[in-house]
């Protein structure tokens, strides 16, 4: 019996121990969350999407129309005015590297070249990004630069290019062979609701 009771008052004594455990854990879940927070409302304070006070401000009127692609980079973009510099053509062909998510392999990554008329946007657009990275690193948010950098893939800008200036979707597919018809698809869909946003933000 003796044993028995020792065994209960243990198992009670671990249960306070496992509850007071959890409670830490909780708060600092908690705190982790608060100190995220914080670093992204610096960020926001420190790009002007929200003044001092918090009122949102007309970048962060535009970023609330934004879901298909990263708000904050696609804002800073519209607001750099570099898409009012390229074609059509060229702009949608950029804009695919906010929406293209999807891993392809490292040879075809290796392989892949940029149109010549595309080299400069490109680099426009990555200094852009590794901009809002660094913003945010220095607000104390937890970011690679480089690898948020790297993000932003450009192994669709010809598939993007293609399609808008009216080639079949027989004539897309072979431009990437790497990437399934139905990857193809989802990825011209979010590039198609992210003019649309744009053309909402505008």
């Amino acid at each position: 019996l003796k044993e028995r009771l020792g065994q209960v008052r243990e198992k009670h004594r671990m249960s306070r121990v496992a509850k007071r455990h959890k409670k830490k854990i909780k708060e600092a879940g908690a705190l982790i969350l608060k100190d995220d927070l914080k670093a992204r409302q610096r960020t926001l304070r420190k790009l002007e999407y929200v003044d001092l006070e918090g009122v949102v401000q007309r970048k962060g009127q535009v970023a609330c129309c934004i879901s298909s692609a990263d708000e904050i980079v696609t804002t800073e973009l519209i607001f750099n005015g570099l898409l009012n510099t390229l074609s059509v053509e060229q702009a949608v062909a950029l804009l695919s590297c906010l929406v293209a998510t999807e891993k392809l392999s490292k040879d075809h990554n290796q392989k892949a070249k940029v149109r010549s008329d595309m080299q400069r946007p490109l680099q426009q657009l990555q200094d852009i990004i590794r901009k809002v990275a660094v913003v945010a690193k220095d607000c104390k948010m937890d970011i690679d630069v480089e690898d948020f950098v790297e993000g932003f893939s450009t192994q669709l800008m010809d598939v993007a290019y293609a399609w808008v200036t009216g080639a079949k979707f027989s004539e897309v597919i072979q431009i990437n062979k790497q990437m399934f018809e139905g990857s193809l698809v989802r990825f011209m869909r979010r590039l198609d609701e992210l003019l649309r946003q744009l053309s909402d933000a505008a």
